[in-house]
C-alpha cells in the first residue's frame, strides 16, 4: 500500500513534468512528497509508538497496580510483598 502511494505520486509527477513542462513546478512538488514520505509520515509513525505506550503505562499505573498504604500514598507494586499496617 505504502510503496503503491510512492510509486502513484512519481508517476503522477512525471506525467505531470512531460505534460505541463513546468519544471519548477514539479520539482517542487515532488520534494513535498519526499518530505511528505520521509518526514511526515516516520514523524507519525514516532509519535503514535512514543504516546501508545505511554498512555497505556499511565492507565495500568493509574487503575491497575497500586495498593493503599496508611498515609495516604500510594506504592506501585514492584515486588509481591504485603504492605504492613503498622
Amino acid at each position: 500500500h505504502f510503496y503503491f502511494i510512492i510509486f502513484q505520486i512519481l508517476y503522477m509527477d512525471f506525467y505531470l513534468l512531460f505534460r505541463t513542462r513546468r519544471v519548477l513546478f514539479c520539482i517542487f512538488h515532488i520534494l513535498y512528497h519526499a518530505f511528505d514520505i520521509f518526514v511526515f509520515l516516520p514523524m507519525c509513525y514516532i509519535f503514535t509508538l512514543i504516546l501508545v505506550p505511554c498512555i497505556f503505562y499511565n492507565y495500568f499505573q493509574k487503575y491497575y497496580v497500586k495498593i493503599p498504604i496508611t498515609d495516604g500514598h500510594f506504592k506501585t507494586q514492584a515486588t509481591n510483598q504485603k504492605v504492613s499496617k503498622v
